[in-house]
Order: structure tokens, then sequence, then C-alpha cells
């Protein structure tokens, strides 16, 4: 779940604002369906009830803000091709730096970078 931004700051909002109005396991599966929707272009969807379609938009809307900021380490490193990550561990974060700027990203000091990843427990 982590690398799909489930710990995000907009999407953790959502999950909060619906926690408790929406089973914890629906909530996670509509966001894995946000995910993947916004990531492969194709998707279904499976919700459960009729009131629960708002927090589906809402999981939307806080991946799209996450997903187009590529001013945000987030987005970076939610974004990273597969290949940056050898047996789950991502590469010095100074080379990950690097390829970030290569790719068209701003620099971001390597602390940052390992922070963030921390936040977002895709470490």
């Amino acid at each position: 779940m982590a690398e799909c931004g489930w710990y995000t700051a907009p999407v953790q909002r959502v999950v909060k604002r619906w926690r408790g109005r929406v089973r914890e396991d629906l909530l996670q599966g509509y966001f894995f369906d946000v995910a993947f929707a916004l990531r492969d272009r194709s998707r279904e969807f499976n919700v459960a009830e009729r009131s629960h379609w708002p927090a589906v938009f809402e999981f939307g809307l806080a991946m799209d803000k996450v997903l187009c900021d590529r001013e945000r380490p987030a987005y970076w490193l939610l974004t990273l091709p597969v290949n940056v990550a050898t047996n789950s561990e991502l590469e010095p974060w100074g080379e990950l730096s690097a390829r970030i700027v290569k790719n068209g990203g701003p620099h971001f000091d390597p602390r940052t970078l390992r922070k963030t990843a921390e936040r977002l427990k895709i470490t």
C-alpha cells in the first residue's frame, strides 16, 4: 500500500474523514482501485454502497494532488521506475537525487528524500 501512496498526507486526510463511516478494508480497496486506475488508466471499481462513492472520488482527488506535484519528493518516490529498487532497497539517496534531476525534477537534499520515504513507509 505504501508504494501506491497510502501514507501521503492528502490520502490520509481522506482516510481520516471516512474512517468510521466506511470499513477500513473497503477504504483500502477503494484506494487501491483509484491508485491503479491513475497509473494504468483503466480499472473497474467495485463500490459496496452508493454512499461510498464520495470517498472514492476524494481518493482520486488526493492521489491526483500527489501525482501532479513534480516539485515534491513524494511524487518522485512514488513514480520511480522499478529498476531503481534492488531487492526492495532503494539506491543511495544521493544517487536517487541525481536520478530525479536527470529525469527533469528538482534537486532534493538526500536527507529530505530519506525522511519523505520514511514518512511514506516505502523504506
